[in-house]
């Protein structure tokens, strides 16, 4: 692939500032717009090209596919950040009380007598995997939508990652989530397989949203997204990260989209 890189050794020393389900600001530590290969201990685990994708490939079709659906769940953790009643569907409001327990963090509400089930902040998104009826009914809207994206980040996963080939419905990766207009709080890719992951940030109305800063506080970088444009692939099941502060009217516009593995969809 005709891209130049710069080489970037990543120095983790832990950001005691903040914990999980926090948020945190970095943009004084944005990496300069540039294309790298992000390495621990000379190890390549990560690739960044900041201008990736053509109109072509990022296309209205493609938008609009992905901006269809998306329900919201209360079920993502640490993502989703601490527990805030504003960002709660009202029928959780009575179950937040004095007496009310959360987990480590502060982003899930425990059981008790009187909450019968665990839950979280709302968030909107929608996963696609072979098992998924919605994504199964839908096969061919998209795999159509999604095929030179899939095709253009496997070509440079392969490219830079010396692994075997894989036939998922992704190429190398087996489920997809697309998150829907939130800002993602201090967590870890926790149940994904020990692999790479793909992210891509998408202005639905082309124009207005132009970066979204991935954020990683214990390596103290800000990776800043060029929206419809960028592609991030790293590994961030052990690495903690987050999203920099957007303003509402934007932040909606924006889609998120990640491809992974998860032993759950093989």
């Amino acid at each position: 692939m005709d891209f130049k890189f710069e080489y970037y050794e990543l120095q983790f020393q832990e950001n005691k500032s903040v914990g999980y389900g926090d948020y945190i600001d970095l943009s004084h530590l944005e990496l300069e717009k540039k294309n790298y290969i992000f390495t621990i201990g000379s190890i390549p685990i990560g690739v960044f090209v900041y201008d990736f994708f053509t109109d072509n490939e990022i296309n209205e079709e493609l938008i609009r596919v992905i901006s269809i659906g998306g329900r919201i769940y209360n079920n993502r953790g640490d993502i989703s950040g601490k527990i805030d009643l504003k960002k709660l569907s009202k029928n959780y409001h009575s179950s937040i009380d004095e007496n009310t327990q959360y987990n480590e963090s502060g982003c899930r509400v425990k059981t008790n007598e009187k909450v019968k089930f665990q839950f979280c902040n709302n968030l909107r998104y929608r996963i696609l995997n072979k098992h998924k009826p919605y994504y199964a009914e839908r096969k061919e809207k998209y795999d159509n939508a999604f095929k030179e994206i899939v095709k253009k980040t496997n070509t440079l996963f392969y490219h830079i990652f010396d692994v075997d080939k894989r036939k998922a419905i992704f190429g190398n990766w087996n489920e997809m989530v697309i998150n829907h207009g939130f800002r993602s709080a201090i967590h870890k890719d926790r149940n994904n397989l020990d692999e790479a992951s793909c992210l891509i940030v998408i202005d639905k109305t082309q124009e207005h949203l132009k970066h979204s800063n991935l954020n990683l506080p214990d390596f103290n970088i800000s990776i800043p997204l060029k929206c419809n444009k960028s592609v991030l692939i790293m590994n961030l099941k052990d690495i903690r990260h987050s999203n920099d502060f957007i303003i509402d009217e934007l932040q909606q516009n924006k889609i998120s989209l990640v491809m992974y593995n998860k032993k759950t969809a093989i």
